[in-house]
């Protein structure tokens, strides 16, 4: 059982692969994304969004942005983001990320404001931490917005980071 959309350029393709499973394929230019799915309608909606999404000039590549909620969540797709083209974290980087996800991570991303990044820099340096490494994990915490912005769409502002 097949099922093909045509939407411009773009087209969503449901197929039944065995009796119980729907795999879902969006396809544009040199943009693809491809799962795999319980029920045919949650199928047929991630090929809506991802059409959606195609059309209004985001990435279709990466989680949507409606799963990226927390800080933690954000610093996951990050970290996926970078194995899955080939560059790893390096020791620094990932020890700051480890922290910021266990000290910032149930923090809901789009309430990020300066007050929480001052308590936050207050907090580091009551934990002998000094400006430089301070600075360095709110570059880092700037950095993981500014990617989901630009690679997943998300629209968090980094100003309160500044």
């Amino acid at each position: 059982m097949c099922e093909n959309r045509q939407s411009g350029t773009a087209y969503g393709y449901n197929q039944q692969r065995k009796k119980w499973k729907m795999a879902n394929q969006v396809r544009r230019r040199s943009t693809q994304k491809s799962k795999t799915f319980q029920r045919k309608g949650d199928a047929e909606k991630l090929a809506r969004e991802t059409e959606r999404r195609i059309d209004l000039g985001m990435s279709a590549i990466g989680p949507n942005p409606s799963e990226l909620k927390t800080v933690a969540d954000l610093i996951d797709s990050h970290i996926a983001d970078m194995t899955e083209v080939g560059k790893p974290l390096r020791r620094s980087k990932a020890n700051s990320l480890d922290l910021l996800k266990s000290k910032l991570g149930s923090e809901i991303a789009a309430d990020l404001s300066r007050q929480l990044i001052v308590d936050f820099g207050r907090m580091r340096r009551t934990e002998c931490a000094g400006p430089t490494m301070v600075g360095m994990d709110i570059s880092y915490l700037k950095m993981i917005v500014t990617h989901a912005a630009v690679v997943h769409g998300l629209n968090h502002s980094t100003e309160a980071i500044d």
